[in-house]
């Protein structure tokens, strides 16, 4: 979540008439400044070409405006503020605040950037896709060379568990373990994947510009879906998963 500084917001007149032409309520120009400094600051885009096509006065249910990362502890109350929606060419961000545009925050699922940030996918090769699944695992990540020589998997089990092996034949009680989440965290992040709708992955791996087919990669995997990108690649993702990708890290120890 972020908190815009005054000192490098769009100017109140841009901000008037981005939202000039809209009906119903009246958007705060300070909320309209927050959305338009923050998809500069992330994306470098200029907010002359953009414009508000939506707003909605809205109450969100937590201090995190909705948007708390899984596990993550937001305060109970009720805050009053607006979802905006901003277009440029077939983009589209959808915003979340509060009423004076002080807390905003991005809403990725909810956003439309792929035709503009993402990578041409291709199938994972069928020597490189990892095998065997155990019944007691939510969700793993895997980092590998090319050549299959070095990996190193990271496991995160049904009782909150996180688990280290470098060998998928060892079995899971003998692998190192690096930490543990509360079992409400798994169920959330478990809910995370199934919103963000990650089986419509499986199978597909995105390489970032001019890498062979036999860089380093990072495969994702749920029960029924294999993922798998290059690190270079990773801010040109899809929107859901990089979502899925962020939830991951914040879960980690």
């Amino acid at each position: 979540m972020r908190r815009p500084k005054a000192s490098d917001q769009p100017s109140p007149l841009r901000a008037a008439q981005a939202i000039s032409n809209l009906s119903g309520p009246s958007l705060p120009t300070s909320v309209a400044n927050a959305v338009f400094q923050d998809i500069e600051a992330r994306w470098s885009l200029d907010p002359t070409e953009m414009r508000v096509i939506q707003t909605k006065p809205k109450l969100w249910s937590d201090g995190c405006l909705g948007l708390a990362p899984p596990g993550e502890f937001c305060q109970e109350v009720l805050v009053m503020g607006w979802q905006v929606t901003v277009a440029r060419r077939r983009q589209q961000w959808v915003y979340r605040s509060n009423n004076s545009g002080e807390l905003v925050s991005w809403d990725q699922a909810g956003s439309r950037l792929d035709s503009l940030f993402t990578l041409q996918s291709q199938p994972i090769d069928t020597v490189q896709k990892p095998e065997r699944f155990p019944k007691k695992v939510v969700f793993s990540a895997i980092t590998h060379d090319g050549s299959l020589e070095t990996q190193r998997e990271t496991l995160l089990l049904k009782d909150g568990s996180i688990l280290q092996r470098k060998d998928s034949q060892i079995p899971l009680t003998e692998n190192q373990r690096i930490g543990e989440i509360s079992p409400e965290a798994v169920k959330m992040f478990a809910a995370l994947l199934k919103q963000q709708q990650f089986h419509q992955f499986d199978g597909l791996c995105y390489l970032g510009t001019d890498q062979p087919a036999d860089a380093s990669k990072t495969f994702f995997r749920s029960r029924k879906t294999t993922v798998c990108y290059t690190k270079p690649s990773s801010a040109q993702l899809p929107s859901a998963l990089q979502t899925v990708i962020q939830a991951w890290t914040q879960l980690m120890p």
